[in-house]
């Protein structure tokens, strides 16, 4: 009785360690970079692919009739200063209140005060040196400081003392491009157009 359980708890771990080793292994390519194209739709929101550029998840309207929403994962050109070859934890998307299938980057966001408080808050900022990277450049690019932000939003006096890195010229490393970005060129079955709505667009890289 006691080997039958044995084999059962084994079989069990097993089959969730394989679950779990596919789930991380979907991230990275076979040479185990992590490369935007690659990415499903709930992985690619404030991911940076291992040359260091963030992702951006788009959205599109395949054929007019049929009105089908497509997903694609795209390398954009905006390095990210902190990190490469990162794919967002899930504890720092719920900590600076993120949606995990964010669309685009949006600068909207940064007016409103719930967001901001969570993205100022000790759990996100001191955190999730990724996601407080993004949106500083984010910031930059509407002409704005992000911890002038944090503390016109109440960011606590303690708190601000650890920002000071921010003030290193991260943002002219960072400069985001608001021209719109080109569609995918359609097929001759099925036309596409990009949903981008009102959020900053970045410039795609090249390479693809």
């Amino acid at each position: 009785m006691a080997t039958s359980l044995s084999k059962q708890f084994f079989s069990l771990f097993l089959a969730f360690a394989l679950f779990v080793t596919s789930v991380l292994c979907s991230s990275y390519d076979i040479t185990g970079r992590v490369t935007c194209e690659q990415l499903d739709r709930s992985k690619c929101a404030f991911a940076v692919s291992s040359n260091g550029l963030r992702c951006l998840l788009q959205k599109h309207v395949r054929g007019a009739e049929l009105d089908e929403e497509v997903y694609t994962c795209r390398t954009s050109g905006l390095k990210a200063t902190v990190m490469a070859g990162w794919v967002e934890t899930g504890a720092c998307i719920a900590a600076c209140s993120l949606e995990r299938e964010t669309v685009g980057i949006s600068s909207d966001s940064l007016l409103d005060r719930r967001f901001m408080g969570r993205l100022c808050s000790p759990e996100c900022f001191l955190n999730c040196p990724n996601i407080v990277d993004l949106y500083f450049s984010v910031a930059a690019g509407e002409g704005a400081f992000l911890p002038n932000l944090c503390r016109a939003n109440g960011f606590r006096r303690e708190i601000s003392e650890k920002i000071s890195y921010a003030s290193t010229p991260t943002a002219e490393r960072n400069q985001i491009n608001l021209s719109p970005t080109s569609a995918p060129q359609s097929n001759s079955h099925a036309s596409e157009s990009p949903s981008y709505g009102s959020h900053i667009d970045i410039v795609l890289a090249r390479n693809w």
